[in-house]
């Protein structure tokens, strides 16, 4: 009791966490132990405890240590970066890992944490003096800067991580809507550019500028409609001219998966076929067809989804929503509360690290998005990534801690 006096702990973080670690364990259970991989289930189990000793460990570390520390993990995730470059190990046609004997790290995955870590403690040090729109593009460069080495790996999935969470948290931490506005709608053109509506769509964006916006300046304007065009005709000869044949494959099944349904179609079809299955209640732990016959190759990494949607239904896939929603709100909870800057900013970054995940994981899985490698957050298997997100609960956990009592 004295301990909990001392150290409270935030249970509406750490339940969901848990619930999900669970989800996740027993679904690369049901996948692996009756395959020639049945070592990946005790493997995910060791980092889960591992894990979960980082995640206590960082509990305890006062939050100015955390600032203090920033600047040098992320230098050294910038270093690890650099280094998978030179050598590296490929692993499914990216030179993503690092092995140090039998053990492989991803460093993409753990520079999420590090660059919100670097950007929180970047602008809760900043003084008044510097222009804020300065501060807030310096600290977008700390977490931009390592997409760059990302792409060259290449790993497109982690880069659009980094790049989809730039926008909103410019937006939390005080850009003008206008702005933001300017910001977001040549990614939107971009989206829509894909579907051969940007022109059409276009008109309308624009529409809607010119009505919220009338008294904006002529140089916003102009700026306003040669990014959304360029957005638009840039996208489109991205992917005819820059992207490669197999790229391209990918965004092509988006569109209709059966167009070769025995090689880039399959696993999207096969993902499908695995939720659709499950019904409202599932077809029960160990017992989903398509996952103990192995319709769907590694279904324990970027698909586990599929494997909990066949298992335990509808219902089930529900829960587990409902678990990250949980988590989600009680992230953005705290972070709208909290006055102190460094911990609302970390807490909005892990929100939408988490959030982004989410999106592009599911999406990927019910074939709404391209097949890009994403990993379902405490899910899915693999060390780098629970590492990472049990570093974010743990540092979470550690701000709830030493909120300041006005903040309650």
């Amino acid at each position: 009791m004295k301990l909990t006096k001392r150290f409270p702990i935030d249970w509406v973080i750490v339940v969901p966490v848990l619930i999900l670690i669970s989800f996740g364990t027993l679904a690369i259970y049901s996948s692996t132990i009756n395959s020639e991989v049945s070592e990946n289930f005790y493997r995910q189990v060791m980092w889960v405890f591992i894990s979960i000793a980082l995640a206590v460990s960082l509990y305890f570390i006062n939050l100015k240590t955390f600032q203090i520390l920033a600047i040098l993990l992320y230098a050294i995730s910038i270093v690890l970066l650099v280094a998978v470059l030179l050598v590296g190990k490929e692993v499914y046609g990216s030179k993503s890992w690092l092995f140090i004997g039998p053990i492989g790290i991803q460093p993409s995955e753990l520079t999420k944490y590090t660059a919100i870590l670097m950007v929180a403690s970047y602008l809760s040090i900043q003084k008044s003096g510097r222009s804020a729109t300065i501060q807030l593009f310096i600290a977008m460069a700390f977490l931009l800067f390592p997409v760059g080495l990302i792409l060259m790996q290449p790993d497109t999935g982690t880069a659009l991580v980094f790049i989809g969470m730039s926008v909103p948290l410019l937006f939390w931490l005080g850009l003008d809507d206008l702005f933001t506005f300017m910001l977001v709608s040549p990614i939107l053109s971009a989206a829509l550019a894909f579907f051969n509506f940007y022109l059409f769509i276009g008109f309308v964006i624009l529409g809607i500028f010119f009505i919220f916006y009338r008294r904006s300046s002529l140089l916003k304007a102009f700026y306003y409609i040669t990014t959304n065009i360029a957005a638009g005709f840039g996208t489109v000869f991205f992917i005819q001219q820059v992207l490669l044949p197999h790229q391209r494959k990918r965004l092509e099944i988006l569109m209709d998966p059966f167009i070769d349904p025995k090689g880039a179609g399959y696993n999207v079809i096969q993902s499908e076929v695995a939720i659709g299955s499950g019904g409202l209640v599932g077809k029960g732990f160990m017992h989903g067809t398509q996952t103990q016959l192995g319709f769907l190759p590694k279904q324990w990494t970027d698909f586990i989804f599929c494997v909990i949607s066949e298992e335990y239904g509808f219902v089930g896939s529900m829960i587990l929503i409902l678990t990250f929603a949980v988590l989600m709100w009680r992230l953005l909870n705290l972070a709208s509360r909290i006055k102190q800057r460094f911990a609302s900013i970390f807490l909005m970054g892990m929100l939408l690290v988490i959030s982004i995940h989410l999106f592009i994981n599911l999406g990927m899985t019910m074939g709404l998005l391209p097949i890009i490698g994403i990993p379902l957050p405490f899910v899915s298997y693999g060390g780098s990534s629970m590492l990472t997100f049990m570093a974010f609960t743990g540092t979470a956990l550690a701000i709830y801690a030493q909120r300041k009592e006005e903040n309650l």
